[in-house]
Order: structure tokens, then C-alpha cells, then sequence
């Protein structure tokens, strides 16, 4: 009986190791995995509203800054700027550049990680004006100016 119970607490003790290591592997392969988003809306003197949806094939934690250069036409300005998720506002910057003709924009943008070269993916929609609603990606890696253009 006593030799039943003393194998009963060796498995229990073996089973109990084998899900710590298992949930320790499952943990890594997440955090190996992770993105972070982040979705600054620029509203325009203009009418124009930029929303630049940036993807970061890292975690929050990783990410130290992600700088936007917005060029827009001379004499537009930013009314405001609401920055999605709430996070992103302590690690964002967003600077204008009043030097392009009228109707263009264009948006730089660079994602600076603890980690280099990670993935980074731009997706940028322009709404406004009565034009509707204009799309635009683009790819490059931390550290990397990745330039999108309307």
C-alpha cells in the first residue's frame, strides 16, 4: 500500500512538471509571436482625416517609438489627433510638414523597436473633401522610413 501511494506522488509530481513546462514552451511560442497595433487619427484644417494603421510584429513592450511625418498642402494645420489605443499616445509622435502642393499628402513613417528589424506593415485610409475613402499600404522594418502617398 505504502509503495502504491509513493508511486501515486512520483506521477502526480512528474504529470504536475511536465504541464509546467508544457504552459513555459506555450508561453514563449506567444510571445515569439506577437503583434501591436497602433491607429493615430489625424483630423486636417482641411477636412482631411488620416487614420495610419501601423502593425509591429513585436510586443507593446518592445516597441520604444513609432514617429509620424505628415506633409500636407501649405496652409493646412491639425485640428486634432486621437490616438488608438490609449497606450500608443505615451510612445507616438505626429509632426506636420505644411510643404505640399494642394491635394497631396504624404505620411513617413518609422517604427523604432528594442529588437531590429522587425516587420512593420503601414495601412493608411484617407477620408474627405466628398472623395470617398482612399487606401494605401505599405512594408519595410523597424528602423526603416516607410513613405505612403496620396
Amino acid at each position: 500500500m505504502t509503495h502504491s501511494i509513493g508511486r501515486l506522488l512520483n506521477k502526480t509530481r512528474l504529470t504536475a512538471a511536465l504541464l509546467i513546462a508544457l504552459c513555459l514552451v506555450v508561453a514563449q511560442v506567444n510571445a515569439a509571436s506577437m503583434t501591436c497595433r497602433s491607429d493615430p487619427i489625424v483630423f486636417l484644417s482641411d477636412g482631411i482625416r488620416l487614420q495610419i494603421g501601423v502593425t509591429v510584429d513585436t510586443s507593446a513592450n518592445d516597441v520604444i517609438s513609432v514617429q509620424y511625418q505628415v506633409h500636407v498642402p501649405a496652409g493646412v494645420g491639425i485640428n486634432h489627433v486621437i490616438y488608438v489605443p490609449q497606450w500608443a499616445k505615451n510612445k507616438e509622435s505626429v509632426t506636420l510638414v505644411a510643404d505640399q502642393p494642394a491635394d497631396s499628402y504624404q505620411v513617413f513613417t518609422i517604427v523604432r523597436t528594442g529588437t531590429a528589424n522587425v516587420p512593420v506593415t503601414i495601412k493608411s485610409m484617407k477620408f474627405g473633401n466628398g472623395d470617398g475613402v482612399t487606401r494605401k499600404t505599405a512594408s519595410g522594418v523597424s528602423g526603416q522610413v516607410i513613405a505612403i502617398g496620396y
